[in-house]
This record gives structure tokens, sequence and C-alpha cells, in this order.
């Protein structure tokens, strides 16, 4: 015998309870929540009224007994039901109408929505110490505030439903549980298996081991595989003068000195004393490229115009070179962290995951190629903290929920300027659906369905993520406020200037070796500068026009200079370069008489 999920409505006839009771509870999986039941019975109505407080009708909202007699003619029947959780008592039933020439007295609805209002029944939360979908918070007074995703949403559902939510733990002091090799259940799933809690909420995951033994409402969110990994150590600081170009950039720069310095050397010519030199030359393109100024510029016209065009070159590659170095030195750029799954392949990690969650066997059965290649390498550790502590520690990715991850890195891998030490990949695997857990069978179950697709359609479970986030947010913003009083400008130091005072001593160790190298090979001689230069005087007349004296001349003094012949001398040059030129000039030697 088989039931059909589509069937709304089932009548039973049976002569004991029990037997009712035995299919009800063989086909409890296949039942729709909305379905109506009405069982007809011969036990009376006390028999049936205890029935009605125990499962599996205790777990059917929509279900009344009719306890008539097949055999006797029937006359006023009465009809019972169960009513939930009324004036913040548990499940009662008894009578609710009677059937008696062929109508309901009184007239009523018998399947009436008995969930819409729960009286102020207490019910018992079961949760942990898992943010951001459950925060466990230490107020002023010493006592324990429960914030987060799914408390928040809880809460909201038990002011429209009319019932007080008591948060509590689970009983044995696990975080999930499951089933154990002996059959048995504990944690979290435990307490829900074995009806100790109303509702369980801490992030699950929908699966078909859980739902073998806990009732889950319909996703409300849905959750990604990511792993978590240390962010490696930013890239050193001597590397400062290299990587504000790319190397694309430099060797398109390097290229175009190269190439321009001999151009520039061709073009000048021979008009330009200075640019006659190579050497002068290669300094001259290195200054323009500088951005120094030049204390000459070529001659000739096509040099010029050849040089105006590298210097425009040189100023916008000096331009941006200069803003990109203010920018690594002052807020040098973060290391690169794994963000995919190719990288993490390729880094030479290991990654696992929680053992006893079912990750194992997600991504075995994925469709998914490289989900399931990491199946084949993963690793397991015993619990949360476990994994994300050996991620900080050593070579390891752990992978867990993305929301989790997220709200971890925020809180604790983050400092006040925002750089994370840890990172979650943006490369996610395996979608899951998380959703409340109850008690198999629950009657809350399709009520809470119904209030969570109102609650997503509305938007409301989007909103309510953002203020947990918004919250955890404020409250790093005021410990970094109380932790560091206030920001100091940022100054450089020594680590900072590890480039160039590296470039320094380089050149200074490249110098001294060049001078021990001339040394050693004796290339190295005094330059002698040209004191003094012999200056010859111009050739002139042998003889000079007569004095006149007095009487004969102005001013009356003897002349008694004369000329003498004209007689070569010989005379020794010191020249710049070391040489001696001998050279006979004529002396013109004047003499007073």
């Amino acid at each position: 015998m088989g039931v059909r999920r589509e069937c709304l409505l089932f009548v039973l006839a049976c002569v004991r309870l029990e037997t009712c009771g035995a299919f009800l509870e063989r086909y409890a999986d296949t039942f729709s929540r909305q379905a109506r039941f009405v069982e007809l019975t011969e036990q009376n109505a006390t028999f049936a009224a205890a029935a009605l407080r125990r499962p599996p009708r205790s777990q059917l909202q929509h279900l009344v007994v009719v306890a008539t007699s097949f055999s006797a003619p029937p006359t006023a029947v009465p009809v019972l039901s169960h009513r939930f959780f009324v004036r913040g008592e548990g499940i009662t039933a008894g009578v609710v109408a009677h059937f008696a020439a062929y109508r309901l007295w009184p007239d009523q609805e018998l399947f009436p929505d008995k969930l819409s209002d729960l009286g102020g029944r207490s019910l018992k939360a079961v949760t942990f110490h898992y943010p951001p979908k459950n925060m466990l918070l230490q107020a002023a007074d010493g006592s324990t505030i429960h914030d987060g995703l799914e408390s928040r949403l809880v809460l909201a559902f038990a002011s429209v439903l009319n019932f007080v939510v008591n948060f509590t733990t689970p009983s044995d002091g696990g975080m999930w549980g499951g089933r154990a090799v002996d059959g048995t259940w504990n944690g979290l799933l435990g307490d829900l298996h074995h009806d100790r809690a109303d509702i369980g909420m801490a992030n699950l995951f929908r699966s078909a081991d859980k739902l073998r033994g806990i009732d889950m409402t319909v996703p409300y969110m849905t959750d990604y595989a990511c792993f978590l990994a240390a962010v490696p150590e930013p890239p050193p600081h001597y590397l400062a003068l290299v990587r504000p170009l790319s190397w694309r950039a430099w060797i398109a720069t390097i290229f175009a000195f190269v190439a321009s310095v001999p151009v520039l050397w061709a073009l000048s010519g021979t008009a330009d004393r200075r640019f006659k030199s190579f050497t002068y030359t290669a300094f001259y393109g290195f200054g323009v490229l500088m951005q120094e100024a030049m204390e000459a510029v070529p001659r000739l016209r096509r040099a010029q115009l050849f040089l105006g065009q590298f210097w425009v070159l040189a100023m916008v590659v000096a331009y941006a070179y200069r803003a990109n170095l203010v920018a690594y030195l002052s807020a040098p750029a973060p290391a690169i962290p794994l963000d995919t799954t190719h990288q993490l392949l390729a880094s030479g990690l290991t990654w696992g995951v929680r053992a006893g969650g079912g990750w194992e066997a997600w991504f075995q059965d994925s469709p998914d190629p490289v989900a399931r290649r990491l199946a084949d390498g993963m690793q397991f550790v015993r619990s949360f903290s476990e994994g994300v502590e050996r991620s900080r520690r050593s070579r390891f990715a752990f992978i867990n929920s993305k929301q989790s991850l997220q709200y971890l890195v925020v809180t604790d891998f983050t400092d006040s300027r925002g750089i994370e030490s840890m990172h979650v990949s943006s490369e996610c695997y395996i979608p899951f659906s998380v959703a409340l857990g109850l008690p198999k069978y629950s009657p809350l179950t399709g009520k809470l369905n119904q209030m969570i697709q109102r609650a997503i359609q509305a938007g409301l479970v989007d909103k309510m993520f953002d203020d947990v986030l918004a919250g955890v947010q404020r409250r790093q913003g005021r410990r970094a406020a109380e932790g560091q009083g206030h920001t100091d400008a940022l100054s450089l130091n020594l680590s900072h200037m590890q480039a160039p005072l590296g470039l320094l001593v380089l050149g200074l160790i490249a110098s001294t070796v060049a001078f021990m190298v001339e040394l050693l090979l004796g290339r190295l001689r005094p330059v002698r500068s040209c004191k003094e230069k012999t200056m010859w005087a111009t050739p002139v007349a042998t003889s000079l026009p007569p004095l006149r004296r007095a009487g004969g001349s102005e001013n009356g003094i003897k002349d008694t200079r004369r000329c003498s012949s004209s007689q070569p001398s010989t005379s020794q040059d010191n020249s710049c370069d070391g040489d001696t030129k001998t050279e006979s000039r004529p002396r013109i030697l004047l003499s007073e008489d």
C-alpha cells in the first residue's frame, strides 16, 4: 500500500486507534503538511483524547477523531481534536463539537489554524556561539545576550506567533552533534531528535543524514563552502623602487633610453663640441629621463626635435613613477592571497574540513570535478576552531561556511587599517541550503515554513544579516578607537628606505672595486692641469715710430729705447696632455737708453 503526497484528505476507519496510529506513523514522511485527517473509531472519547496527545497524532495539525459506534444507531457523536500550546500549556485534546442530525453542533471550522497564536507558550531553542548566525554576548550585568541572524529571525517569529523563546545550549555540552556509530544522536541534533528542544539553530545545512533524525524548515538562506588561508607576507621594501612600474613598462622604458642615446648622439653631429662624446650624450639622456635641468641643448634643429619627443616620454614616465613610488613607500601593496582552487592546488598547501559534518560526502557527490579533486586530498580536523588555528599557524586551508569564515576574518583577523591576515577565497563550491531544525514531525514545521517564505519575500532575512554585520563593525570600531586613542601620520622609517640605501651601498662597493682594479692594473695616472700657458706675442714690425722729444718731441724725454733685431728663442710649452712642445717664435725686445 502506498500513499501519494498530493493527497490532502484522508478518512481512516479503525475499530481501535492503534491500527490507525500505526498507519500514520508508517507513512509520516509521505504526508503533506497541509493534509487533513478524519479518524472514525469505536473507542470512547477519553481514550481518543489520550491518543491525540501522543505521537504521531500530536504532530499532525489538521486531525479530528470521531468516536462513534459502527453497529449502534448514531446519536450525538463527539468530535475530538487537539489544541496546541493553549494558555502556556502543552498539547491538549478534547471534544470540540458534536455531530447529530446530520449537522455539526456548534457549527465551526474543524481544521482551523492552530499555530497562528501559541498563547505565550515558552519554546526551547537550542543553539551555541557560532557567529554571525548565533552570538552569545556578555552584557554589562553579566547576563548573556543572544544575537545573530538566526536568533533575530526566531525572535521575529515569536513576536508574530505569540510565543516566548527560551535559549539554551546542547544538553551534552557539544555542538552540532549527529548520529553515532551505535545509532544514538548527540549534540544539538540529539536534543532535537529526543524532543528535548523545540527549535534548533546553528547554521544547519539541509542534508539526508540530518533529515533521518530531525525535521528541517525550508531554507532561509543559501551558503557556500569556501577555504580560509593565511595571507602571505607582503613584498619586501627593497623592491619598492621597481614595483611602481610593471615589468613590461620597465622593458619599454629601458629600450626607449638605450635606443634614444645613439640616435641623439648621431643627430647632434660635429656641430656640438659636448655631444661629440657618447658618454656625455648618455648621461645627458639619463638626466632628461630623471627630469633634471640640463645646461645646454643641441644646436641642430633635428636633434632638438628628437630631444623634445624624448622629453615628453621622460616626463610621463617620471611623473607616473614618482606618484606610484610615494604610494608604495607610504602604503605598501598587500600580499596577494590565495583566491582560487587552481592557486590552492599549485601552492603546496594541504586542505581539510571539520570531521563529522558530512563535508566529505558533499564533495565526493558533487558534479563539479574541482570539488571531487579536493575530496581526494581532504584532511579532517576535530572542530571549527581547530581548523582556523591550523590554517593560521601552518600551510593549511580550512574549508567551511563562507559567511562564518568572513565574519571570523572581519572580527579577529583584520586590523584597524583594514588589512587582513587571513583571507576567504572568492571561489567557492557546493551551495548549501541553511534551515532551522525541529523535532521529527513537529507541528511547527509547516508554520515556520510559511513564516520563512514571507520573511524572504519581504527582504527581512537580508536586512537582518546586514544589521548584524553593521553591529559587529560598530563594536569593532569602538574597540579600535579605545585601543588606539588617536592615529598618527605615517612616517617613513629605515625599512621604507631599504632600496635607496641599498643602491647607495652597492654604488660605493662598485666604485671601490673599480678603484682597486685601476691601482692593480697600473692604469691610474695623475692628471696635471695647465697652470700656466706661455703666451707668445704676435709678431710685429721690428722698428717703432720715433718718439717726439723737446724741441722735436712733446715731453722732452729722451728716447733711450732701441729695437734689437729679432732673434729666435726657444721655449717649452707644457700642454694639458703632458706632451712637451718646442716652438721658435720671434720675440720683441724693448730697451731704454
